[in-house]
């Protein structure tokens, strides 16, 4: 009996310090984030753990000092369900989906997961992957009713797991974790480095000054189709308004335009003193050059979208997205596609 005794009190020893060695793994990690104009900012190894959810194999992607998006919420808990999402378009549309599929997932204690398709990996530095083929018949099916309206639904979803399906392109999916997204939506360090030569060849003094990214989109948004559907391009009336209000407002600025469109600036911008015409480049490289300015003017779509959401200054844009009555404005509503801090400029 007195062997028994002393057994079981060893067990019980080793029984606790498995416990305390589990609960110092679980202990979140401290981190330090760094201003992405930051020249002396050191590259980390990528960290992958690998682990398995409701059979879903998936990669956590992150950086030694960055720490798991879950984990930095006010109440992370340990989700039972996955949100997966069907990815479309080009980088703005991709950009929307991911960050609102994570801000539904928080709002449903679900973890968000990414395809290992998706382009964002070729330019984000993303957390949440899933590193293996999926077939999206094997889950639940959400469709959205309107690409550019905010849907309370989505708040409340069933007890499962979800794929959903459209372009969620409304701020309010998000807006409660835009800190957690932000992080996210670092720019990877070759594509920041690119942008900070760009604007280093540019020789311009920031003494004193403002800069002012301006995106101008119109490429496709001419062609006939898109034009039937309802979209629109910003005219040069709006940018003549938006210049000013930026000059008013802020004093000595320089506007830097990045455009798919060289051609049409460089002879609507002409006789503007303050502004530079960018040098034709990839999408990535433009998005992380202007996202770095003071303030954006933006125009019309979801690229110049983003630009103004990561600069976190001043955001103009253009009130007359989609022409009123048309195809596409049915589902687009403005109060749920810009901000409320954001200024709206029309013609």
């Amino acid at each position: 009996m007195r062997l028994f005794r002393r057994n079981l009190h060893v067990l019980g020893c080793a029984g606790l310090v498995l416990v305390l060695l589990v609960l110092s793994n679980l202990r979140p990690k401290q981190s330090s984030m760094r201003h992405p104009l930051d020249r002396n900012r050191t590259s980390q190894d990528t960290a992958l753990s690998r682990t398995s959810f409701n059979g879903l194999d998936f990669s956590n992607h992150q950086e030694t000092a960055k720490p798991s998006l879950w984990a930095v919420l006010s109440t992370p808990t340990v989700p039972r369900y996955s949100i997966v999402y069907k990815e479309y378009g080009q980088l703005g549309n991709a950009m929307f989906q991911y960050a609102s599929i994570m801000g539904v997932a928080f709002m449903n204690n679900r973890l968000p997961l990414a395809l290992k398709s998706t382009q964002l990996l070729n330019v984000f530095k993303i957390s949440h992957v899933l590193r293996k083929n999926f077939i999206f018949q094997s889950c639940h099916r959400i469709h959205e009713s309107a690409y550019a309206k905010y849907h309370p639904e989505f708040e409340h979803l069933p007890e499962r797991d979800i794929c959903l399906n459209g372009f969620f392109q409304s701020y309010k999916y998000f807006h409660k974790y835009a800190k957690q997204i932000k992080r996210e939506f670092e720019f990877l360090d070759a594509i920041q480095d690119q942008a900070r030569d760009m604007l280093n060849s540019l020789k311009i003094s920031l003494v004193d000054r403002k800069l002012i990214g301006v995106h101008v989109r119109r490429g496709d948004k001419l062609d006939k189709k898109h034009r039937d559907q309802g979209e629109c391009v910003a005219p040069e009336t709006y940018f003549q308004k938006a210049f000013r209000w930026m000059r008013k407002h802020h004093g000595n600025v320089t506007f830097l335009v990045a455009t798919d469109d060289v051609k049409w600036c460089k002879y609507v911008f002409s006789k503007e003193n303050d502004v530079i015409v960018l040098p034709p480049a990839n999408g990535p490289l433009h998005m992380c050059l202007l996202s770095m300015c003071h303030h954006v003017i933006m125009s019309v779509g979801t690229f110049g979208w983003w630009i103004g959401w990561l600069s976190g200054g001043d955001v103009i844009y253009y009130k007359h997205q989609v022409r009123e009555g048309s195809v596409n404005s049915k589902g687009f509503n403005i109060s749920d596609f810009a901000l409320p801090s954001w200024i709206g400029i029309g013609d």
